[in-house]
């Protein structure tokens, strides 16, 4: 299937070079990154509001989530959002620990590890609380008027797609007992 991982190529391989597209789209601010990920995966065009039907694999999921981590992105860059230091800083962490994660998550699935598999939930635990901090934070910089309305909705469309995906990972290293 076009746009799909080879088959020397991991499904979760196939997903983390998808993820660094986006990172570093929104990194560089620039759209030829997302570009460049529409012609490896025309799968990623979806749009954020589509509705994932059951039963597909985790990976299906996972790749709808990148998909709205691109929507994101690519309106970030069309409209010339720029975000705060400190957003950027957030949504980097969640771009860098969500690659571990699925790093990590590959190497559970071959090894069945189980202190791996309790390092993985462990984070996702880390990752889930963080990402309540930086909301609620998020929120007050929204009501003191530091954050616009514009960058607010798009920062929410980022974390909580991270939040998909990460709850995610928990699930499949969960399933791994």
């Amino acid at each position: 299937m076009p746009g799909m991982a080879t088959k020397s190529e991991s499904p979760i391989e196939f997903l983390r070079k998808a993820l660094k597209k986006v990172y570093m789209a929104f990194i560089k601010h620039n759209l030829k990154y997302l570009e460049e990920l529409n012609t490896i995966n025309p799968r990623l065009k979806i749009q954020a509001q589509e509705k994932v039907t059951l039963p597909i694999p985790p990976w299906q999921h996972i790749l709808a989530d990148i998909s709205k981590l691109a929507a994101a992105t690519h309106a970030k860059i069309q409209e010339g959002v720029l975000f705060s230091n400190k957003a950027v800083s957030e949504v980097r962490e969640f771009f860098e620990g969500t690659d571990e994660l699925l790093r990590h998550t590959q190497d559970l699935l071959l090894t069945q590890n189980p202190i791996l598999r309790q390092y993985i939930l462990d984070k996702v635990a880390e990752y889930e609380n963080k990402m309540r901090h930086f909301t609620t934070e998020h929120e007050e910089r929204l009501i003191k008027g530091i954050c616009l309305p514009r960058s607010s909705n798009l920062y929410l469309a980022l974390i909580d797609a991270f939040k998909d995906m990460i709850w995610r990972l928990g699930i499949i290293a969960k399933g791994c007992e």
